[in-house]
């Protein structure tokens, strides 16, 4: 799946020549951020409208519509251990990560975090989720979750960080920044 500057998000099968399948219809601006949920039963879609819907996979109207960021959402990511848990991460002017039920349609904790939320990783391995940031900090935080206590701040990057992702070893996160710098942090390490 893609998301779109128009707010559209299309649905692809690259089995196939014509790869467009579905396109799904509600941001009224770019989408920044797509999740399927780790059954693919479900995708969370984030955009410049400072909405977050979430949309059943069949379906071609969101099953869920969230308006309570002020600012654009980019940063989504699913629990691994609660299925049902989305949390999303809101820019600049709202520096905000919700936490969804999307069972219970409801919001069910909230954290400002007091910097432009770039991107969210759950750990699998522990009861905690990674956040990482653009203006004015440019670092990384690990939360414990559900408690949402700040377990370490790490200073990370000279501007913003614009993406990261965990190893397959759930251990290792990498990060990318407008600084031109990509980075690689041991932050989830098991004692296996």
């Amino acid at each position: 799946s893609s998301g779109c500057k128009d707010g559209n998000i299309w649905h692809h099968d690259t089995r196939v020549a014509q790869h467009k399948v579905a396109e799904l219809i509600d941001h009224t601006s770019e989408v920044y951020g797509l999740k399927w949920n780790s059954n693919g039963d479900q995708l969370a879609s984030g955009g410049n409208d400072n909405r977050v819907n979430i949309w059943d996979a069949r379906a071609s109207t969101p099953r869920l519509t969230k308006n309570n960021h002020v600012a654009a959402v980019k940063a989504l990511a699913w629990c691994p251990w609660q299925s049902h848990i989305l949390a999303s991460g809101g820019g600049s002017y709202d520096r905000h990560i919700h936490f969804w039920n999307v069972s219970s349609d409801a919001r069910v904790k909230s954290i400002d975090t007091g910097s432009q939320v770039t991107s969210i990783i759950w750990s699998k391995d522990f009861k905690e989720l990674l956040s990482t940031h653009g203006f004015p900090n440019h670092n990384m935080t690990i939360w414990s979750y559900p408690t949402l206590n700040k377990t370490a701040d790490i200073p990370a990057h000279e501007s913003r960080i614009l993406h990261s992702t965990i190893s397959p070893d759930n251990q290792v996160v990498a990060t990318a920044a407008s600084d031109e710098n990509l980075k690689i942090w041991r932050v989830f390490q098991n004692a296996r």
